[in-house]
């Protein structure tokens, strides 16, 4: 994990980056209100996808608090703070899977061994992650997973022409952008660096996705 230069004093405490927090406690609250609207649909598309963005602003929070207490609690709370928001994204790119497949395939369910080997795949991913303390293998099955997403939502807006589908589409496109500005390194200040940057973007991803998503589970509602 990265860290930056910046850092405030809180109550005597050094706290590290304090707009990597700022930035992703607004995104886990937008998580947070998305999780209750879309759970409030009941179908089950909605569901996972209200899971999926809830389980993702989870794992964000951990890894701003990462960030933001470096190992000055000591190595073993610096590396739980690791798995935790590991083992939270794992979820979410579980979820991720389900809420698509569920979107192209109404009517069927995926197999109990397709979904027991995604689950011990991640698992075994979060275990690598955590044994060599790199979690760009789980970014990657993300990246991945958010791609079939996108696909899946293609392939019903190429059919359906459907404005929900079609901000979803959008939202992921959007996701992407903010790998390119980690990537690139864009930085308009050491207070607002790369990675502040990328958060920004992955909010205006989020509430794009949220509408199409509202949009959908509405219109699957009243079918």
């Amino acid at each position: 994990m990265e860290f930056g230069e910046t850092f405030i004093f809180l109550f005597g405490f050094k706290l590290f980056e304090p707009m990597v927090m700022l930035t992703n406690i607004i995104f886990f609250t937008l998580c947070a209100i998305y999780f209750r609207r879309l759970n409030a649909f009941g179908h089950p598309y909605s569901k996972q996808m209200a899971w999926f963005i809830f389980l993702l602003g989870i794992s964000s929070m951990f890894g701003a608090t990462a960030h933001m207490v470096h190992k000055q609690l000591g190595e073993l709370v610096f590396k739980t703070l690791l798995f935790i928001m590991n083992a939270f994204s794992a979820g979410s790119i579980y979820f991720c899977f389900r809420s698509a497949y569920t979107y192209t395939n109404p009517d069927k369910e995926p197999s109990k061994l397709v979904l027991y080997t995604i689950i011990i795949w991640l698992a075994l991913l979060l275990i690598a992650c955590t044994v060599y303390g790199n979690f760009l293998v789980i970014l990657v099955h993300a990246g991945l997973t958010l791609l079939y997403s996108l696909i899946a939502h293609y392939l019903v807006y190429r059919k359906t022409h459907d404005k929900g589908s079609l901000l979803v589409i959008t939202g992921i496109l959007i996701s992407y952008v903010a790998i390119i500005a980690l990537a690139l390194r864009i930085t308009l200040s050491i207070w607002f660096n790369h990675k502040d940057i990328a958060h920004v973007i992955m909010i205006i991803s989020l509430i794009a996705m949220y509408q199409g998503v509202r949009t959908i589970s509405e219109k699957l509602s009243k079918a």
